[in-house]
């Protein structure tokens, strides 16, 4: 499954035993040798929610939340008819997020979620809209967000390679997340539009990355960029972020690549 072009593998826990999904997201998210994908989701029942999900990125390290992830999740159960509201709940380990679906033809096509409460994070102690870290030697001016999971959004005039390449040294080289963290290179276009290329902790570059949509645009409202509403324009496809009463949403589709089996999990 794919929101705009995030893909991950979904295993539905109540009818698969999967002894090791470490070992096992690694092996199936290569792109060469496994089926490929940016990481896996173990979709389980809850006491808590609809479903619980966990996520493991495609070098095998969890991940506490996924935007595009979370809505794939919310159409997974409600497709499979394990739930019948189009308002579906989903326990992952960022809490509880609420996912409601638009339904044509007895399908989920498109999801809006509530992530919940951004904030800044904390570096050195303080929170701030813009901070500088150092990586490969040299200082970036970033702004840090949790969104559920942590981001460092970096505002550029234009969106080049070089610049992905300090997204990666930050990401996986920077001593202010000694354990990695996710950054977006994000050019305003304007107060209504934001192009976006992440490169993600634990997986790479990647198409889209709905928490990272959300962190951007709530970097940019802080900043004076944009106003509480925007499109956030990615590789895989366009997402619609909005702030709203203190908490954000994204909103984008939600599909199916193909479905099959694995014998061995």
């Amino acid at each position: 499954m794919n929101g705009c072009g995030n893909d991950y593998i979904f295993v539905y826990l109540p009818e698969n035993k999967v002894t090791n999904p470490k070992e096992l997201a690694v092996r199936l998210s290569e792109r060469h040798f496994g089926v490929g994908s940016d990481g896996l989701v173990l979709i389980d029942k809850s006491q808590l929610a609809d479903c619980s999900m966990r996520i493991f990125n495609a070098d095998g390290s969890e991940a506490n939340m996924c935007g595009n992830a979370l809505r794939c999740a919310a159409k997974y159960i409600y497709d499979r008819g394990f739930v019948t509201k189009d308002e579906v709940s989903v326990c992952t380990l960022a809490g509880v997020k609420t996912v409601r679906l638009d339904i044509n033809g007895g399908k989920a096509e498109s999801a809006k979620a509530d992530l919940g409460a951004p904030s800044l994070m904390k570096l050195g102690g303080k929170r701030a809209v813009s901070r500088t870290v150092t990586a490969g030697g040299k200082e970036y001016e970033i702004t840090p967000i949790d969104v559920g999971n942590f981001h460092a959004v970096r505002f550029v005039k234009r969106i080049t390679q070089k610049e992905m390449g300090i997204a990666k040294a930050i990401s996986t080289n920077c001593p202010q997340f000694p354990d990695g963290v996710n950054v977006e290179a994000a050019r305003v276009i304007d107060r209504g539009n934001i192009e976006v290329r992440v490169y993600e902790r634990g997986s790479g570059e990647t198409l889209a990355c709905g928490t990272g949509a959300a962190a951007t645009l709530f970097a940019a409202f802080l900043k004076g960029l944009t106003g509480p509403k925007a499109n956030i324009i990615l590789p895989g496809g366009v997402l619609e972020v909005e702030y709203i009463k203190g908490r954000v949403y994204v909103k984008g589709p939600a599909k199916v690549n193909f479905e099959g089996e694995i014998k061995d999990l």
